[in-house]
Formats: structure tokens, C-alpha cells, sequence
């Protein structure tokens, strides 16, 4: 799989999309204006960018450039469950090496397997990022209750997790299961959105759980 880039060029300003394999930890932009005075490539590191944001990437090329709104909403739904899946491995190792024991990731995959429901993985991934549960942390968020408020009336405050999964994962299903492709811009963009929060609340409740580890 490709993940779009939208890029400047450091010298002339100008952008363009600069396409890299999944898991690349460079890019190498070569500017398409023939004008620029300098020597018309740079190299960019990616190395730090979660796979979840990656992925939202093409989420987004696909449901503002292509059009492609069923891909947008897969990619979407596959940004947030990649994200969860990797927090839930992370932390399940440092659970196990607190604990004196050293562990195989891929063990810790196939214990994550086991949760044959996503919202069971979200869930499980939720109490070992804090102790509230991923319900529990955005419903004490001052700063989720108010966006989540203002602008995703999709989202049920009291049953935040239970949203995301119907959300992001019941459209996936219908089309990788059913093959319903027939998708509006409407419904790609809400998915897209509600993706875009769960990320910024997965990358919070990772950050508090860091520093109250370190």
C-alpha cells in the first residue's frame, strides 16, 4: 500500500503529493517545478509517523481526490483499529516487563486476537491505557465532552466507545463484507472526522499513560 504526502518544497514553495510505501521512514521529494533554482530534491523524515496517521493520509486522498468514498471509509475504520491494536501490544509488553517477565509480540498479537469484537479490543486497549476505560477518560475529558459537543452529534457521550464502533467499523462492514460501495462524500467525511478524534484521543490517553510511567 502507498500513502499520499502533501509536501512543499523547502526552497520554492511548491506542493504537491509525494506517494511512499507504508511503512518507509523517508521521503524523497523531487519538485515538479522545472523554475526552481535549487537542485530540486530533499529527503523528508516519516520515521515517527504512526501508522494510524498514515493511513488517515489515504483516507483522506481518497475522499478528496479521488472520490472514492467507500475506500475513504475503510481506510478510515482501518487508521483507528491499527492505532488501537498497536497501543494495546505496546502496553501489554510493559505490563509484562513490569512484571519481571520478558514477552514475544507475537504472542501479545495473538492474545489480541482473542477479542473477537473490535469494541472488545478498544475496550481492553482502553484499561491499559488508564484506568477509566476508554469511556470512562473521554467522558472526564473537558476537552472531548466540548468537541465531541460542538461538532459529532454521531458520538453518544455516554457510550463513547460503542459510537466509534458503529461509526467506523458497521460502514467497513457493509462494504468489505456486502460489498455495499455506494457511499455519499457526507458519510465518507463523518467517518474521516471520526476517525481523525479517536486518534487524538488514543494519542492523549498514550501520552497520560507515558508520563505517568515515566
Amino acid at each position: 500500500m502507498k500513502i499520499p504526502l502533501y509536501l512543499s518544497c523547502p526552497e520554492c514553495e511548491t506542493k504537491q503529493y509525494v506517494w511512499i510505501l507504508l511503512h518507509d521512514d523517508e521521503v524523497n521529494y523531487i519538485c515538479k517545478n522545472q523554475a526552481c533554482l535549487h537542485n530540486r530534491s530533499a529527503t523528508f523524515s516519516v520515521e515517527t509517523m504512526r501508522l494510524g496517521w498514515r493511513l488517515i493520509l489515504r483516507s483522506q486522498y481518497e475522499l478528496v481526490e479521488t472520490k472514492d468514498y467507500a475506500l475513504s471509509i475503510v481506510m478510515s475504520a482501518c487508521a483507528f483499529d491499527v492505532d488501537v491494536s498497536r497501543l494495546n501490544i505496546k502496553w501489554q509488553g510493559i505490563k509484562e516487563l513490569e512484571k519481571g517477565r520478558m514477552y514475544d509480540s507475537i504472542i501479545l498479537e495473538q492474545e489480541l486476537l482473542k477479542h473477537r469484537k473490535t469494541i472488545e479490543k478498544l475496550k481492553n486497549t482502553g484499561k491499559l491505557l488508564s484506568p477509566k476505560g476508554f469511556d470512562g477518560y473521554v467522558k472526564d475529558s473537558k476537552k472531548y465532552q466540548e468537541s465531541i459537543s460542538s461538532g459529532f452529534d454521531n458520538i453518544d457521550l455516554d457510550n463513547p466507545a460503542k459510537s466509534f464502533i458503529k461509526e467506523l467499523f458497521y460502514p467497513r462492514n457493509e462494504i468489505l463484507h456486502r460489498c455495499k460501495a455506494i457511499y455519499t462524500k457526507e458519510q465518507a467525511q463523518s467517518c474521516h472526522n471520526t476517525a481523525r478524534l479517536g486518534l487524538n484521543i488514543l494519542w492523549d490517553m498514550d501520552l497520560d499513560r507515558r508520563s505517568k510511567n515515566a
